[in-house]
């Protein structure tokens, strides 16, 4: 059994590439397996960033500069705030905005796209246009030998009548103002020398936003996936 720390292994970028490669294929091979899509996007959404890892390791090396990764061999990945950095880095790379949101995430809160709905709740119930954004957060936790992915969504509106009547089981947050926690996923990856084993550890989510029982309305996963799979088109590294 591995010890509880330690330190990271520097490794070059031609065997930082073919590692993530390796892990790349694997996960998403399981990831393909999966019929229940949307009790896995906190793992598609870590393999958007495991490209955009190899797209900033590619463009921060080359013309005599070398800067080496470093590897975590507790989880058999980057280092996670290393691999969390230049993830969110590569949105200084790419020109799609949906997806620079997406990777910027793995370092804080950030807007992913916005929308607008009609809605007559409130005080006067009148019909009227309620502009929100959707907000996400993932973190990177290690545990034991495998990873934590877990996925924070909000909606945030200037309209509090909106989230009191829609949202109004999760209270506002302390951290983005004028917003409702709507969504809370975690994966459980696990990267060994046979492949990689994705585990769902569970759903917290508004009603509004996910309904088991009537999934054929839950539209939020496809938007949300569809950012994702964007990146396939984008990173040609």
């Amino acid at each position: 059994m591995l010890p509880d720390f330690i330190p990271p292994k520097l490794i070059w970028r031609e065997e930082a590439v073919k590692r993530i490669a390796a892990v790349k294929e694997a996960l998403k091979a399981e990831l393909e397996k999966e019929r229940d899509v949307f009790k896995f996007l906190p793992s598609w959404a870590f393999y958007a960033a495991l490209l955009g890892e190899t797209k900033t390791l590619n463009r921060l090396n080359g013309s005599g500069l070398e800067i080496p990764l470093p590897w975590d061999e507790r989880v058999n990945l980057p280092s996670l705030p290393t691999l969390g950095a230049d993830a969110a880095k590569c949105a200084d790379f790419i020109s799609v905005k949906n997806l620079r949101s997406l990777l910027s995430s793995f370092e804080g809160w950030v807007l992913i796209w916005e929308e607008k709905v009609e809605c007559g709740c409130g005080a006067t119930e009148k019909l009227r246009e309620v502009a929100y954004g959707v907000w996400a957060n993932h973190g990177l936790i290690p545990d034991g030998g495998s990873l934590l992915v877990k996925q924070f969504i909000r909606i945030r509106s200037e309209d509090k009548s909106y989230l009191e009547k829609h949202y109004s089981e999760y209270k506002p947050s302390k951290v983005l103002e004028r917003s409702n926690l709507v969504w809370t996923s975690v994966n459980k990856i696990t990267v060994s020398g046979s492949g990689v084993k994705i585990e769902d550890l569970g759903i917290t989510a508004a009603k509004r936003v996910y309904d088991p029982e009537n999934f054929d309305k839950f539209v939020f996963w496809k938007k949300f996936l569809m950012i994702i799979k964007s990146a396939e088109e984008v990173f040609d590294d």
